[in-house]
């Protein structure tokens, strides 16, 4: 169960980073908010960086780092 449970959240991450990213090329004003937020031009790698680092994380913590 643990395998399946890893791999469903691991699916569901991902496609959460690549609407994240659609959403970001198509729609600028975010680009440029989440850039200008973080004072960084590389500001939506980062921000993907730290949301996968944040999953990983909560994966870990309950015992789903498989």
């Amino acid at each position: 169960m643990a395998n399946r449970l890893s791999m469903w959240a691991r699916r569901l991450v991902g496609e959460g980073l690549s609407q994240a990213q659609r959403m970001a090329g198509e729609r600028i004003a975010l680009t440029i908010l989440i850039v200008e937020g973080s004072k960084d031009q590389a500001g939506v790698q980062a921000l993907l960086k730290r949301l996968t680092a944040a999953h990983t994380a909560r994966m870990a913590a309950v015992g789903l780092n498989n």
